[in-house]
């Protein structure tokens, strides 16, 4: 009897310690998460800008932006369509579920969600 109550005992402190160790371990995945959001976020910022930058980091795009802010906001394009006429090029990057961005000469103009 001894024996199988310091068994159920040890079992119990062991999901205990498996409790808490699962416990850090999603603290520790969550504050990673954290950091690499706002590094990105950082990131983003130095290179578009604060206001552009700040639409980037959230996944969002907007008329005006260029191929490289659309680019890192929104990752790269199923596929896309190039168009060269004589005022220039148009290109457009078509996503899942609809959506895609049309571009003239390498700046956003149109966004079809």
């Amino acid at each position: 009897m001894a024996i199988l109550l310091i068994t159920i005992m040890r079992m119990k402190i062991e999901q205990a310690e498996l409790i808490a160790r699962r416990k850090k371990e999603q603290q520790e995945q969550e504050q990673h998460e954290r950091l690499a959001k706002e590094t990105n976020r950082q990131n983003c910022i130095n290179k578009f800008g604060t206001i552009n930058g700040e639409l980037v980091a959230q996944e969002k795009v907007k008329i005006g932006m260029n191929m490289d802010m659309c680019k890192a906001a929104w990752g790269n394009p199923y596929y896309t369509d190039k168009i060269t006429t004589k005022e220039g090029i148009v290109e457009l990057w078509h996503y899942g579920w609809g959506k895609s961005l049309r571009f003239e000469n390498n700046i956003l103009v149109r966004i079809d969600e």
